[in-house]
């Protein structure tokens, strides 16, 4: 007797939920989507006339792009506090993600015939636009599945999961962990010693901030305005500044300097992760002139 199965994967966490009656089955991947993802080119047989450059919604790949990025980083909400945003996130399905499923062991059917050899690539799986990738029949018995293409701004699960084709239901998980975007410069202050400028500890005065250089929409509506204020950080002693605030990857921002030492000038430039920074000192002159008892210029004074 044959058996048909199905299984359901759900993405960043993948849930898998098998339930069918027999010996062989059908497997399906289901990553969640939050919404239908247009592109910008027309697709025959797809109602996608409004999602068209020359759309009533006026689909550039400007939009597009923007609708990827907030869509494959999950940004659930906006919090603001003073004036300070955070992204907020949460675990959701997404499009782009590729299975391979692998038999874990030598399987056989009930009449003794080997179907599939142990490591046998038995399908490839795919998640579509609505975040779903149906399987072909399997066999009963034990597989592997192994991610081989991460979602775009996503770890690849490097672990693979094993699950047990029988009657019933198998559940199972794999999580992709988001990619981090690590943002820091480098500080670093002219000296004087002759002053005593610059070895007292000035740079611990020096505050810098980080922005985002574009406006961000999370899935709730709310938003970082373009120029909003994520975080705020200190020089350490060593000059070095290190955000710890969790950017979406890819996110546009630019970091500013906002507050050094009363002896240095404040940078008006605006930097990228990496950059070195240097503050010059403030530095005046002394103008004097020479008058003799009745005011006049004297040339050749010594001052």
């Amino acid at each position: 007797m044959i058996v048909m199965k199905r299984i359901f994967v759900i993405i960043s966490t993948i849930l898998l939920c098998v339930n069918g009656f027999a010996q062989k089955q059908k497997y399906v991947v289901g990553f969640y989507n939050l919404e239908n993802l247009f592109d910008i080119y027309d697709e025959p047989g797809k109602n996608d006339e409004e999602f068209l450059p020359d759309g009533k919604n006026k689909w550039t790949e400007a939009k597009y792009k923007k609708k990827l990025f907030n869509m494959a980083h999950v940004i659930r909400a906006m919090k603001e506090d003073n004036g300070v945003y955070t992204p907020i996130y949460s675990e959701q399905g997404l499009k782009g993600a590729e299975i391979e499923i692998y038999a874990a062991e030598d399987i056989y059917t009930s009449d003794g015939t080997l179907r599939l050899e142990k490591d046998a690539l038995a399908e490839t799986l795919f998640t579509d636009e609505a975040g779903k990738a149906v399987s072909g029949e399997l066999y009963l018995g034990k597989y592997l599945l192994k991610e081989k293409t991460a979602p775009e701004g996503f770890i690849l699960s490097t672990e693979p999961t094993e699950i047990t084709v029988t009657a019933g239901t198998v559940s199972a998980e794999i999580h992709n962990e988001r990619q981090r975007t690590e943002i820091s410069l480098k500080k670093e202050l002219e000296k004087d010693a002759d002053f005593g400028i610059g070895d007292n500890g000035e740079i611990l005065s020096v505050r810098f901030g980080l922005f985002a250089a574009v406006e961000l929409e999370a899935f709730d509506g709310s938003i970082i305005p373009a120029d909003g204020l994520i975080e705020e950080v200190t020089s350490n002693e060593d000059g070095e500044v290190i955000f710890t605030a969790d950017m979406p990857f890819g996110a546009e921002y630019y970091i500013k300097e906002l507050e050094t030492d009363s002896h240095y000038l404040i940078s008006e430039e605006y930097y990228e992760s990496g950059e070195l920074v240097t503050n010059k000192i403030i530095r005046g002159q002394i103008k004097g002139i020479k008058t003799d008892e009745s005011g006049q210029p004297l040339s050749g004074a010594l001052i």
